[in-house]
């Protein structure tokens, strides 16, 4: 009797313990487009926090282990109105479907910021650059300049990327591993966000001091051309940088060329190293090819 009266209450503790184990989704968007990176706080009605988190790439949001309870779900991201539902008797299981937002009318150029806007997962940061960044920079290594990302280091004369960790800087175009030549192709108007690993697993090798991801738009059709020069003006040193591309639908082909040329004087008198780089490379279906 004792076993079946012990049975019957962990029978019961059990579920008990699954009918508190609730969850609440929903998708975010705004128009037809998903609502990436928006913010989604569950909380009382007096304000105190519940659960939270951000969207995934499809605007989808998940929250589980909650309880019964009368609460406000609290909807922000940049760019867009700040929206608040009420979920009064929240008893079950609740799959919220398609939450719609509008974007905000502000005016960027008349916006002051101080700080870029980052968001911190368990495995990378993600920064946003801001309008006057992208303005300012001519390419993807200007860029990743002004965001002053820690213990990264970007010298622009010899165009380089360093860490003051121990290994090597590994870059990539959406998830792709490039070289610094496609970075200096980068128009900054594509880029959409940065995703920073300053702690890389060993799935980007054993020499990966950090890992840093340019996230870009992918046009349907169109292209451009474009270069940047630096030479100095009392010795032979400068950088040229020329590039093209062309998109139409699933494809991009593209077309890199670097020159560089040095000069270095030591004791013996003046020493002169020009250097030549072209590169070309070719994209399909989103992936990247030799």
């Amino acid at each position: 009797m004792k076993r079946i009266t012990t049975t019957a209450a962990f029978l019961c503790l059990c579920m008990l313990l699954i009918a508190q184990d609730l969850q609440l989704r929903g998708r975010i968007v705004s128009g037809k487009e998903p609502v990436e990176f928006a913010n989604v706080i569950l909380q009382t009605k007096d304000s105190i926090f519940i659960s939270g988190g951000i969207t995934d790439q499809r605007g989808r949001f998940n929250m589980n282990n909650l309880q019964k309870g009368n609460y406000q779900l609290r909807i922000s991201g940049l760019g867009y109105q700040t929206q608040q539902i009420n979920l009064n008797d929240f008893t079950a299981t609740l799959d919220l479907g398609s939450i719609s937002i509008d974007s905000a009318a502000i005016a960027l150029e008349e916006v002051t910021i101080t700080a870029n806007p980052v968001i911190n997962q368990p495995d990378r940061k993600i920064i946003l650059p801001s309008a006057r960044q992208l303005k300012t920079s001519t390419n993807g290594l200007s860029l990743l300049q002004r965001l002053q990302l820690s213990r990264i280091q970007v010298d622009l004369i010899r165009q380089t990327i360093t860490s003051s960790n121990q290994g090597d800087v590994q870059l990539r175009i959406n998830g792709a591993k490039v070289e610094i030549q496609e970075i200096l192709a980068l128009q900054p108007e594509d880029v959409i966000r940065i995703e920073y690993h300053d702690e890389p697993g060993l799935r980007y090798g054993d020499n990966a001091a950090a890992v840093i991801d340019y996230i870009v738009r992918r046009h349907q059709t169109g292209g451009y051309v474009g270069f940047d020069t630096s030479t100095s003006v009392n010795t032979l040193l400068g950088n040229n940088n020329a590039t093209a591309k062309i998109n139409h639908k699933n494809s991009e082909w593209g077309i890199n060329y670097h020159e560089g040329y040095r000069s270095f004087k030591n004791y013996q008198g003046e020493f002169r190293n020009v250097s030549f780089l072209g590169q070309a490379f070719f994209y399909k279906t989103g992936r990247r090819c030799p």
